[in-house]
């Protein structure tokens, strides 16, 4: 169904497990515009499960977390998931605003309803996932999907700076403003490809041909990607 991969980093990588777990976490504080985030997660279960079920690909279970939450509970959130499963979810995926702070180095902070999150915060929730997958032996988060406006410096430097003490191999992050319909079937795309054994990388090729199929642009996204004594490698959507 999938196209030939070429013979790349990251492109052989198979994701090796029974199913796929995606966790959402989504944040929509009252003084922001609504993000609509429960009606775009639906659409985007709907639209894998679909698929993957006329096509038989690997089973996938979509996991909301709590909505305009708190970043002070993510983590518990988080920990709750992991005494549930026995295992952390494969993908972390947020959506919520973001906005760049020109007070700050130009860092984009997400926006909670406890205050703005800036990518150290986010980097310090993520060592401690990964403290869990190692006091456990479970699998820890390997990709992290920042459905956020302005994520493209955000989530590079998560993967790059933190890939030694989190595990996360790669991150998926907006440049610009975020297009929340090409977006959505970015996603749906994404995640179909990855429930039929495709690497990260492939995934992503794959769900800007996805979007296309389906009659929406490819959104202005960049997959960055980490792995053990290689440099950061960086795939844009266009």
């Amino acid at each position: 169904m999938f196209a030939d991969k070429e013979k790349d980093i990251g492109k052989n990588k198979k994701l090796d497990h029974d199913r796929h777990y995606i966790y959402f976490l989504t944040a929509n504080p009252p003084n922001t515009r609504p993000t609509k985030a429960q009606d775009v997660m639906q659409e985007i279960k709907e639209m894998v499960e679909q698929k993957v079920q006329r096509k038989g690909g690997k089973e996938v279970k979509f996991y909301p977390g709590a909505f305009a939450t708190r970043w002070k509970d993510v983590m518990r959130n988080l920990r709750t998931f992991h005494q549930r499963k026995g295992k952390l979810p494969e993908v972390v995926h947020f959506l919520c605003h973001g906005n760049v702070d020109v007070t700050d180095e130009d860092q984009t902070k997400l926006a909670f309803e406890d205050g703005p999150v800036n990518s150290f915060q986010v980097a310090a929730l993520f060592e401690g996932l990964s403290s869990v997958a190692k006091d456990y032996s479970c699998s820890g988060v390997k990709c992290v999907i920042f459905s956020v406006c302005h994520s493209e410096e955000f989530g590079p430097a998560l993967v790059d700076h933190y890939y030694s003490e989190t595990g996360i191999e790669a991150t998926i992050a907006s440049q610009g403003s975020l297009n929340i319909i090409e977006n959505k079937h970015y996603c749906a795309n994404l995640y179909m490809a990855m429930c039929f054994g495709d690497s990260l990388q492939s995934s992503h090729e794959q769900a800007k041909i996805g979007c296309k199929r389906d009659g929406v642009g490819a959104p202005k996204l960049l997959l960055a990607m980490h792995e053990e004594d290689s440099p950061l490698l960086l795939f844009p959507s266009s």
